[in-house]
This record gives structure tokens, C-alpha cells and sequence, in this order.
């Protein structure tokens, strides 16, 4: 015979149940709140000190934690190894190329992508501002078109995105990881549910 409710019990379970919705609430939020970059092990590939002190800075600031590397083939061998994420090279020509691996982490790669297309957007911004400086104190034809197309090439300029580690073909974004998330979350809840209700049946 099952047990009768009384309003004690009606008024524990009540409070027990808010109690524990309120945590659960508490535990889900402040993660998505608080959440952000905190020492996220990152590379720079720099030709000097002065290039990587210059790119150092910013990034620290931002919450990655940055070590310096000589060349690509350091950096890639070292976000294959999972030591860091991501790696940010920037040569002496002012081309930069940000090495990604999406499989690690795509939050990583899609913020290192927008700070290298950040980079090149200010590269383009001073870059153009002192041709047209030049160009507006020449009357010389042939200087002039050949500063424009120093403007058009500047103006074209992307940062590069090297793919070290993708997800596969098959599942390039990563979708089948997270849609299989909520198939196993619900399931867990059903069999909790099952086991907690199993003595009302036996």
C-alpha cells in the first residue's frame, strides 16, 4: 500500500525541489557568465624579439598564454602534440598566418582567426593612410600608379588560415559530437527517473 501524503511531506519535497532546481540554475549560468579565454596555451612564430614582444602583449592580455616559436614546423608539431591550441606567424614581410585546429577547440581557432583578421585590418588601416600621404604630395604620374597598386595589393590582404587538426569530412563542424549530447543527457535523466520510481512497482 502506498504511503499517504501528508502536508509536512507535501512542504519538504516543495522546498527540497526549489532547493535543488536553484542549484542546478546556479550551475548551469555561471559557467556561460564567467566563461572566456584563462591561459590558453597558444604559439607565436616570430622572425625577432621585437615582433613577438609586439604580439605578445595583446594576446596575454586577452587570457592566452603565449610561447615563442622559430619556426612552423615547431609550432604544428606542437598543437598536434595538444601542448597548445593555435599558433600565430607573423614574417618579416608583415604576412600573417594563424595555424588552427578546430578539432581542439573551434572557440580557440574561431577567436585566433578573428584577432588575425583584426591584425591585418589595423595592418591595412596604417599601411593605406601613408600611401595616400605619399600620393597626395607627388604630381609624378608613374609614382602615383605604382602606389596604387601597392594600395590595391594592401587592400587585398587577408590573414592566411592554416587547418592543422579538422574535424573529419564527414562531420566537418563538429555537429555530430554536440547533437549526440542531448540524446545522452535525457537518457541518463529516464534511467535516473526509472530507478528512483522502481520501489512504487515491486
Amino acid at each position: 500500500m502506498k504511503p499517504k501524503s501528508t502536508w509536512r511531506f507535501i512542504l519538504t519535497l516543495t522546498i527540497g525541489l526549489t532547493a535543488v532546481l536553484a542549484i542546478m540554475m546556479t550551475a548551469f549560468s555561471l559557467p556561460a557568465v564567467n566563461s572566456g579565454i584563462n591561459s590558453v596555451p597558444i604559439g607565436i612564430i616570430a622572425t625577432n624579439d621585437e615582433t613577438f614582444q609586439k604580439m605578445e602583449k595583446p594576446l596575454r592580455n586577452k587570457g592566452f598564454k603565449v610561447s615563442e616559436y622559430a619556426t612552423a614546423y615547431q609550432a604544428k608539431a606542437q598543437i598536434n602534440k595538444r601542448d597548445i591550441y593555435s599558433a600565430i606567424s607573423l614574417d618579416a614581410s608583415g604576412n600573417l598566418t594563424v595555424y588552427e585546429a578546430t578539432a581542439a577547440s573551434a572557440a580557440v581557432a574561431q577567436a585566433l582567426t578573428q584577432i588575425g583578421n583584426s591584425v591585418v585590418t589595423q595592418q591595412k588601416a596604417i599601411g593605406s593612410a601613408q600611401i595616400n600621404q605619399i600620393i597626395g604630395k607627388t604630381n609624378d604620374v608613374n609614382t602615383i600608379k605604382a602606389l596604387n597598386q601597392k594600395l590595391a595589393q594592401l587592400n587585398a590582404k587577408t590573414a592566411k588560415i592554416v587547418e592543422v587538426r579538422a574535424f573529419p569530412k564527414a562531420d566537418s563542424k563538429g555537429t555530430g559530437l554536440a547533437a549526440g549530447a542531448l540524446p545522452i543527457a535525457l537518457g541518463g535523466w529516464i534511467g535516473a527517473v526509472a530507478i528512483a520510481n522502481w520501489h512504487w512497482y515491486i
